[in-house]
């Protein structure tokens, strides 16, 4: 028996590793990724492949009329054509669209091949005006602050709240207070039942005393009747959402009677009492 060199195992452990078809099909694997690869980062520098968004000359949703819909189309403008092949291009439109604060979420991101592309989204609805110091911001049910001006007849008809000390964030981010979340609360318990009440012209939600539990959430119309709503958020000490709702349709039975008083629906039955000057 002859003995083995170090160079003989060697060719011996190649000539093993040579024959494997795993070998083999791995390396073939390889090789196809790179040709890919390339391939598609020559398809990148195609300018057949640049491609521009579709849908821009969409209808903007009921409640807020073409101008909400601006802000969208002037960013993807901005960003010009895009290559299809771009590995980064999902990346791109996603980055580009959060930047519009009207934007909730961005669905998907879909090629339309060979020179278009198309993008689901879903915007932000105001829920209600914040009047600050001199400024008039709309807010979303959950506190989300969105810019006046593309929103300006989404915000016709909404209830106004006052009284929010802190100031505001940029558009597009959360408003943190807990005066603004009572205020919130209390337009999520009252709005769906407005018109029970329609008489008393209910327009503002005052959250100054919010945090005051002597006095609390006040509502104010042009029917000039003050009402006490008291804490929305408090879980026990006042009555329920409905009672509250109960009295305060009885109050706009005589909305006319009630002129200059304040109605307090906050404890068991309805008490009154002039409202200040």
């Amino acid at each position: 028996m002859g003995v083995k060199t170090r160079g003989d195992m060697v060719a011996a452990i190649l000539r093993g590793f040579l024959s494997s078809k795993l070998v083999w099909f791995a390396l073939a694997c390889g090789l196809l990724w790179v040709a890919a690869r390339r391939a598609q980062e020559g398809l990148a520098k195609d300018p057949r492949f640049l491609a521009r968004p579709i849908g821009l000359d969409a209808r903007g949703p009921a409640w807020g009329s073409d101008e909400v819909l601006k802000p969208v189309r002037d960013r993807l403008l901005r960003l010009g054509p895009l290559n299809l092949f771009d590995r980064h291009f999902e990346e791109k439109v996603r980055a580009a669209l959060a930047e519009v604060p009207g934007i909730a979420c961005v669905h998907d991101v879909r090629r339309h091949w060979p020179d278009r592309y198309g993008v689901s989204f879903r915007l932000y609805r105001p829920a209600a005006v914040v009047r600050w110091k001199d400024r008039v911001i709309p807010v979303t049910g959950k506190g989300v602050v969105l810019p006046h001006e593309p929103y300006a007849r989404a915000c016709e008809g909404l209830l106004r709240i006052t009284g929010v000390p802190e100031a505001p964030p940029r558009p597009g981010e959360s408003w943190r207070s807990d005066a603004l979340e009572d205020g919130l609360a209390t337009l999520y318990q009252i709005g769906p039942e407005l018109e029970r009440v329609r008489p008393l012209l209910l327009d503002r939600i005052d959250v100054s005393g919010a945090g005051n539990p002597r006095r609390g959430v006040v509502l104010f119309g042009d029917a000039e009747v003050t009402v006490l709503w008291g804490r929305p958020r408090a879980p026990v000490g006042e009555n329920p959402v409905a009672k509250k709702l109960s009295l305060l349709e009885i109050a706009a039975s005589s909305a006319e009677a009630l002129r200059g008083q304040t109605v307090d629906v906050r404890f068991h039955a309805i008490l009154l009492r002039q409202s200040p000057p």
